[in-house]
């Protein structure tokens, strides 16, 4: 009998920082096989949820495209919160009220940070 092929194992480790208003991922990476791999990660698209106490926005992103215009102007005017950058890296503008960020969870693992914990960072107006 022929031991049957497995598919190759792929999970996703998300670093995220938070310094003051930017999010930065440039230490996240992928694994697959056994084996990390910072760019596997970039080529990945994955799943970041803008939530208010009202609404919430999801963005699916890449670690090396820049966010997209329709999806930044979408975010300043239904959600009061203005963001530039691409998935690495983006920073926060401004915003009228608190929220969160929530970073997709499937296939994924978070490497707890001082300022982010379980992939979520929160936003809290003063």
């Amino acid at each position: 009998m022929k031991k049957q092929n497995h598919l190759n194992s792929l999970a996703r480790y998300f670093k995220i920082n938070r310094c003051n208003n930017c999010i930065d991922l440039s230490d996240s990476y992928s694994m697959c096989n056994n084996k990390m791999s910072k760019i596997l990660f970039q080529s990945e698209i994955f799943k970041v949820t803008f939530k208010t106490i009202k609404e919430s926005y999801n963005l699916f992103l890449s670690a090396n495209e820049l966010i997209c215009n329709d999806c930044i102007n979408y975010l300043k005017k239904n959600l009061g919160i203005e963001i530039f950058g691409d998935g690495s890296f983006f920073e926060v503008l401004n915003y009228t009220q608190n929220f969160e960020i929530i970073f997709d969870s499937e296939n994924s693992t978070f490497i707890d940070t001082d300022s982010v914990e379980n992939g979520v960072v929160y936003f809290y107006k003063k």
